[in-house]
């Protein structure tokens, strides 16, 4: 199925990616993907969806996209990330050539909050119900959000990593007001760090990933003193990373990233690998469409490390109706498909989110209907990728299991107890019908004889008795 590129046309990021296809017959789908994923870390929490379902939603994605090496991975990461590292880079020098005066302000904000609070616990008794009292309290708390915010200012502006320990991320979301973003063109040990992996010895813990994406609080506190303490009323992240299809495969099939819910967050996809001949034509993005996506992009930074409200983008009553019977539509369809639920559940709220960015990259302030179409069509495109995978493997277990059911049945001469049968494969009642289905199990029925329920070959089920479930 065609990636639904309708949405992007006429627009910069549209034309970004129709201008990576000519020069390095990047899939258009993968480059709309990237622009949009790394909008939405730069946007921040600026930004926010109201009117589309109960709660506001921010703009933040996670996008994986799997895609074999030597093809466009690295031109289309690079030509979306440049013009945020340039930003950073420059912000960043700007600290450090400002470092001695920063640490002299820093100092003197210092000694005004010392004297403000100067003796009030020594006179806390005598002045508990005064007016002094209060009007020290006042200083005092004035002067420590003037150290905070100065400190905030001061900090380096990191806008993603490429790799890091959780803990990590979450000191760094800390330090720049509470958002963060992982971009990555090699994703394998980034992928591998999200599990907890890169100690052998801890356990998978996905709930730092899935907290930044639904903007949840953010509150660790560390016994350790030299481990600090972050603390957030609210943490988000944005997710854009380029792996190999095996490692993408291997991410989505593990079963923490689907009990622990961040498969439902993900809006994955996999990209053919098709051999282009060279045909000695050197052909590059035009430099005008890059310096648009760099103004672009360095405006939504300014605005993000600045201190003003977010701005709202409103969804309309014909596109929330919308979005309600695609979540409907989805979610019954997904009923009896236990791994892709996740998916099917959140895809209103993906959908939100593209829309969202839509509207931002358009500059306008409502998701319309045929705005909120065309994000319903990109996150069931997304979806249907996800299927594709989880298909294969859920194809994949189900032959295991049925391999080992004839195994079993084989090895206590053709027929056994349905019960014992189920124990063995681990299956429930449902699970069992279901994989009786399977094309390794034609030859086997269940039936009941006496007041047992047997399952085993056909040939040894007594003609007189009837199949059971």
């Amino acid at each position: 199925k065609p990636f639904p590129f309708a949405a992007f046309e006429g627009t910069l990021i549209g034309d970004m990616a129709i201008a990576l296809k000519e020069a390095y017959d990047a899939p258009l789908s993968a480059s709309c993907m990237v622009f949009v994923g790394m909008q939405s870390a730069c946007v921040g929490r600026t930004v926010r969806v109201v009117g589309g379902y109960t709660k506001p939603s921010y703009l933040n994605l996670y996008v994986i996209v799997g895609a074999d090496s030597g093809q466009f991975k690295s031109n289309i990461y690079d030509a979306a990330k440049r013009p945020i590292d340039d930003w950073q880079a420059a912000e960043n020098q700007k600290i450090q050539d400002n470092k001695d005066t920063n640490e002299l302000v820093a100092e003197e904000l210092r000694k005004k909050l010392k004297e403000a609070v100067k003796g009030a616990s020594d006179e806390l008794a005598k002045v508990i119900d005064s007016d002094q009292r209060i009007y020290d309290i006042m200083d005092g708390a004035a002067h420590q959000d003037a150290i905070n915010i100065h400190e905030l200012e001061s900090n380096p502006k990191v806008v993603y990593l490429q790799d890091a320990t959780p803990e990590a991320v979450e000191v760094l979301a800390h330090k720049n007001g509470g958002c963060i973003a992982i971009f990555n063109d090699e994703g394998v040990r980034v992928l591998g760090m999200m599990g907890g992996r890169y100690n052998p010895k801890a356990g998978t813990d996905l709930s730092l990933y899935n907290g930044l994406w639904s903007s949840s609080s953010l509150n660790t506190f560390r016994i350790d003193k030299d481990r600090p303490q972050v603390s957030c009323p609210e943490a988000t992240g944005s997710m854009v990373v380029l792996s190999q299809p095996p490692i993408v495969d291997k991410m989505i099939q593990q079963e923490d990233t689907r009990f622990q819910g961040l498969l439902g967050r993900l809006l994955v996809q996999k990209v053919p690998s098709v051999f282009q001949p060279d045909n000695g034509q050197a052909v590059s993005v035009p430099q005008g469409l890059s310096d648009k996506w760099n103004k672009h992009i360095k405006r939504l930074l300014d605005s993000r490390y600045s201190d003003c409200e977010p701005n709202e983008i409103a969804v309309s009553k014909d596109a929330r109706e919308h979005l309600r019977l695609f979540h409907n539509r989805l979610g019954k369809a997904a009923e009896d498909k236990y791994a892709t639920q996740p998916c099917a559940y959140r895809a209103r709220e993906q959908a939100i989110r593209v829309a969202g960015n839509l509207a931002a990259m358009k500059e306008v302030s409502v998701v319309d209907l045929p705005l909120a179409q065309n994000a319903c069509s990109i996150v069931e495109w997304h979806l249907e990728n996800m299927l594709e995978i989880m298909t294969t493997e859920e194809h994949q277990e189900k032959t295991n299991k049925a391999e080992i059911l004839v195994e079993i049945i084989e090895a206590n001469g053709g027929k056994m107890g349905k019960r014992d049968a189920r124990k063995q494969v681990n299956l429930n009642d449902g699970k069992l019908l279901s994989l009786m289905k399977h094309e390794l199990l034609k030859d086997f029925r269940i039936w009941k004889e006496g007041k047992k329920i047997w399952i085993g070959h056909k040939d040894l089920r007594p003609d007189d008795r009837k199949e059971a479930g």
